[in-house]
């Protein structure tokens, strides 16, 4: 597989916050390793000046051994192979990169999870905002940070997050059935109506979207 637009937005920099200061220790001596200028992020071109490419990847190593669930420097290897025009090795540091990040993700959620429970809201919106920056395509995340955002009566945000879930999964009921409860909140019955039908359509015994329904024709 060829390195592309889309991997390249999914492993951009900087990482996310929580790995951060681990990065830059590594980023410093990447950079010295291979010549480049301090502060600026590599971005998979050769560059220039008094390095070489055996120091990065023995730079990317070294950090590696210290921390392998770093993210930064199995960017850094995957990037080197595929300038060096080594696609399956470009890969399968690609496919490392994302069991990092999702389980990343998965450490952001359950601190989300946690803290919504408790109901501290303001605080489970950040966990869950990272943990959709690592994996933004799972439905289940996109659904619980719409939940969160409509706890902090943030109707439209929520209704958006719902929404992309349903992007990625069309037979979400959770995400329907919240977003059915959003444009009801909105006085867009209409709307609402239309995502418990679909509830229904996914699932005719869905208790919560039948009350829905019956709470639209008591309103009308």
């Amino acid at each position: 597989p060829r390195w592309d637009a889309a991997t390249d937005r999914l492993c951009s920099w900087p990482p996310p916050e929580a790995t951060w200061s681990r990065c830059c220790a590594f980023g410093s001596g990447w950079e010295r390793a291979l010549g480049r200028p301090s502060g600026r992020p590599f971005r998979g071109r050769r560059p220039a000046g008094s390095g070489t490419r055996e120091a990065g990847i023995s730079e990317a190593e070294r950090a590696l051994s210290l921390d392998p669930n770093l993210p930064s420097p199995t960017l850094g290897l995957a990037k080197l192979a595929d300038s060096d025009g080594n696609f399956t090795d470009a890969y399968s540091h690609l496919k490392q990169l994302l069991e990092i990040e999702q389980n990343a993700a998965l450490r952001y959620a359950r601190l989300a999870q946690s803290l919504y429970r408790r109901e501290m809201y303001d605080d489970a919106l950040e966990s869950y905002r990272q943990a959709v920056a690592l994996a933004p395509t799972y439905a289940d995340l996109r659904c619980q940070l719409g939940m969160t955002l409509f706890a902090l009566r943030r109707q439209d945000d929520a209704a958006v997050e719902f929404e992309k879930a349903i992007e990625i999964n069309a037979k979400y009921l959770e995400a329907w059935q919240n977003l059915g409860l959003v444009r009801q909140h909105q006085n867009r019955f209409a709307e609402a109506a239309t995502c418990f039908e679909q509830v229904l359509v996914l699932d005719d015994s869905h208790q919560a979207a039948r009350d829905g329904l019956a709470s639209l024709a008591k309103a009308a």
